[in-house]
Order: C-alpha cells, then sequence, then structure tokens
C-alpha cells in the first residue's frame, strides 16, 4: 500500500528563506503553451507558479495572447513563440520548464514540444504534451525522455498513455503509475481522488484535494506549484510530494464551504495561504 503524505513531512521539505533572500533565489520558471483558443491553460499555470513562491515566470505562447496572460496579473512576463527558434534563449534563461498547458497537438504545438525536449533543464509536463508523448513508440520515449521529468496524466491521458481503458486505470491504480514510471522514466503523478506520485522505487498518496476541484484548469495550477518548488530546490520527487499536496490543500481552504462550483482561479487565491499554513 502507498505511505501517505503527511503535513509534518511537505513542512520539513518547504525551505526557510534567508532574510537577504532575491528573487533569483527561488527559480525562473517558464511556462510553454497555450496554442490559439486557449491562453487561459498557462495564465493560470504562471500564475499559480508565482504564488508557490517561484521568483521569476515567464510564459511563453503567441503573441495574441498577451492581454490574457498579463492583463490582471502584471508579475508575469510574456514572451512571443511564433517558431522554436523563439525559445532558444527562454530555455537559457530558466531554471525549469512547465509544458504543456493548452498546448493543443497542431504543427506548432508539436515543434514547440520538440524545442523543449531538447533541453536538458528540468520540465514537468501536462495535459496536451503528455497527449503528443502517448503518439510516442516506448522507443521514441526512450531518446526524448529522461529523469529530469515529472508527468502530470489524469485518467484519461495516463489511459493514452499505456494504451489501457479508464476502468482498468481505476481498478489498479499502483499497476498504473508503475508502468508509467516504466514506460516514461522520472517521477510520475496519477491524479485523482487520492493522487498517487511515484519515483520508480516508492509510492505515495496524498488525501488533500476534494470533488469541488473537479473543473477545468486545475491540472494547470497544479503544473504551476510543482514547478516552483523544482525552481525552489526541491528535488523533484519532493516537488512533485510538495505540489500535489499544497495544490489539494488550497483546493480544500477554496472549498470548506462549497460542494460545487470552485473554479482553478478560486484555488490559486489559496495557494499562498496553503505553503504558509503547512
Amino acid at each position: 500500500m502507498p505511505s501517505e503524505i503527511t503535513q509534518s513531512y511537505i513542512k520539513k521539505k518547504l525551505p526557510t528563506r534567508h532574510k537577504n533572500a532575491n528573487k533569483h533565489d527561488f527559480g525562473c520558471v517558464l511556462v510553454v503553451g497555450g496554442d490559439y483558443g486557449m491562453p487561459g491553460s498557462v495564465r493560470l499555470a504562471g500564475e499559480a507558479a508565482l504564488h508557490g513562491g517561484a521568483g521569476l515566470v515567464k510564459v511563453a505562447t503567441h503573441k495574441e495572447h498577451l492581454d490574457v496572460v498579463c492583463s490582471s496579473c502584471p508579475e508575469l512576463m510574456f514572451v512571443n513563440i511564433s517558431n522554436p527558434d523563439d525559445l532558444k534563449a527562454q530555455l537559457e534563461w530558466c531554471n525549469v520548464i512547465a509544458i504543456g498547458p493548452g498546448l493543443g497537438k497542431s504543427n506548432w504545438s508539436r515543434a514547440v514540444l520538440a524545442a523543449v525536449l531538447s533541453s536538458d533543464k528540468p520540465k514537468v509536463i501536462d495535459a496536451d504534451a503528455l497527449n503528443i508523448l502517448s503518439e510516442f513508440s516506448y522507443e521514441k520515449r526512450k531518446k526524448y525522455l529522461d529523469d529530469n521529468c515529472i508527468f502530470t496524466p489524469h485518467v484519461g491521458e495516463a489511459s493514452r498513455l499505456i494504451g489501457w481503458e479508464s476502468e482498468k486505470i481505476n481498478s489498479d491504480r499502483v499497476s498504473v503509475i508503475q508502468k508509467l514510471c516504466k514506460l516514461n522514466g522520472g517521477v510520475n503523478i496519477l491524479k485523482g481522488s487520492g493522487t498517487l506520485i511515484s519515483d520508480g522505487k516508492d509510492v505515495v498518496i496524498s488525501n488533500t484535494g476534494n470533488p469541488a476541484m473537479a473543473s477545468a484548469g486545475m491540472g494547470d495550477v497544479l503544473t504551476g506549484i510543482i514547478a516552483a518548488f523544482i525552481g525552489q530546490g526541491l528535488s523533484f520527487f519532493d516537488a512533485a510530494k510538495c505540489g500535489v499536496y499544497c495544490h489539494g490543500l488550497a483546493g480544500d481552504l477554496a472549498a470548506k464551504n462549497f460542494e460545487r462550483g470552485i473554479t482553478a482561479t478560486d484555488v490559486i487565491s489559496h495557494i499562498t495561504e496553503a505553503v504558509n499554513l503547512i
């Protein structure tokens, strides 16, 4: 049985901030995605990374999305990505990359993902990035993926990645995350009620979170929080565990008096409280 992540464990892992700290001590996060019609996803991931404690966050997407990304969150930086060459300087700038929110599956999406996979920087891989990876053969995955990645599939994405029906995945989630680790490498997160996290050796479970979080954009928020923790120096496994726990705790705070109608933006508004309560 997976061991449960505890609040005391998370508290030990989140680093204390020194009085003379500056923003560059806490990571430069690059969020990549947001194909046409989906700018909100990268905005959510970027804002979540800021509230998770990242020092600097830059969103790389289409120039048409500038207003959506920055209009009410001026702390986010923005860069236009028309083609993969536009990413070169940004990949050098960042400490960690979050790729996938709103990415889509267009030619632009695939080219941008290929550019990110060519980088040796730590990566949090989510959403349509996972859907594109599900089309890769096992050999191609091994060529482009390494242990420098965290993968964050929900049940549907996990189904595509390993070729199992959703019903089978829900009936044996421990076997699924073990198979994901074998196929993908790195750290894998199987989202859902009782989210599982594994580094290929140990499997742990988080019991924070609630059914009110079953709404659009929640996965984008989780991606941003995890990227923020990597930027602050946590190991991949610890960043995944802390990210999942704090994401669920923020959701519990947002839904304290509600059963439905909670949005990803509501959860973001409680991330700062969550990461400081513990």
